[in-house]
């Protein structure tokens, strides 16, 4: 009854409109089930829709004010996207006729569903993962015992957060250049251990001050800004990749304004945070 209720509200906000026989056909149910549906959603907010006869179905309403969770422009946003990308079909959404959308992204190909399988299943049992890996370095020996714990998604880009059986510490592998991941025996690594990811941190994140004052006031305004700072809290392991993917490490007037719009105010505490971090989890690993 909650999700037609909220389909009800997702048409109406979405397409501007709503009838008995969609409810009908998207839940497959009886025309008097979609009209006591309908009559339930009236009750619950009376001024978010009038019926027009000449269309025969209820309309958006000027005074219309979301009361459910049907309106979420993240969501929206995404499925569009979804769907041009291919990996999420129309009719597994509730949209009565999508806008058309562009995605423009580098992001590189998924991971296989087999290897994100076998790591689900791993994190899930405590298991070791045997897996051969691409490693950016270079190293000839591609084979890798990891002991997996949780999933990094960033930038459109998937990795899994593991203890390094080689390395003797904590990182994130890119799951795409996973070829083959078997499970493998019981797994002695608590995930506590890992320090930079247990560890969270807030970003202090500011409009660059050499942007125009206008310029700064629409950045400012475009990330929710708060008396001109935003505070992100993430996990110390993440930070990479904000940090990258926003240039926010850069030294000061190496790029132009316009090139580096944010910088972190607390860069130096980041930076000296995680390195004690490391330090801390890498003495630890030593001694296991």
């Amino acid at each position: 009854m909650q999700q037609r209720l909220e389909f009800i509200e997702f048409r109406l906000f979405w397409s501007g409109g709503v009838n008995r026989k969609d409810i009908q056909k998207e839940f497959h149910i009886s025309p008097p089930q979609a009209s006591n549906d309908l009559a339930a959603y009236q009750s619950l907010a009376p001024a978010n829709l009038e019926y027009d006869g000449n269309r025969k179905r209820y309309v958006r309403s000027e005074a219309f004010r979301a009361v459910l969770s049907a309106t979420s422009t993240e969501r929206h946003l995404r499925q569009l996207a979804g769907m041009e990308q291919g990996w999420l079909k129309e009719q597994d959404t509730w949209f009565a006729n999508a806008p058309p959308v562009a995605s423009v992204s580098l992001a590189g190909r998924m991971p296989s569903p087999d290897v994100v399988m076998s790591i689900t299943d791993a994190i899930r049992e405590k298991l070791l993962i045997d897996m051969v890996y691409s490693s950016m370095t270079g190293e000839p020996d591609h084979h890798r015992t990891i002991a997996p714990h949780a999933f990094v998604e960033a930038q459109g880009r998937w990795y899994v957060r593991a203890w390094s059986e080689k390395h003797r510490d904590f990182r994130d592998y890119a799951m795409a250049r996973i070829a083959r991941a078997l499970p493998g025996a019981k797994s002695p690594v608590d995930p506590r251990d890992d320090l930079e990811w247990n560890h969270s941190i807030d970003l202090l994140i500011a409009a660059n001050p050499e942007l125009e004052p206008a310029q700064k006031k629409a950045k400012e305004a475009e990330y929710q800004m708060t008396d001109g700072m935003l505070t992100i809290n993430c996990r110390l392991s993440t930070t990479f990749y904000l940090i990258a993917e926003h240039r926010l490490d850069v030294e000061p007037n190496i790029l132009q304004a316009y090139q580096q719009p944010l910088v972190l105010t607390n860069l130096d505490e980041v930076q000296n945070t995680r390195e004690v971090v490391r330090k801390l989890a890498s003495n630890a690993g030593a001694r296991k």
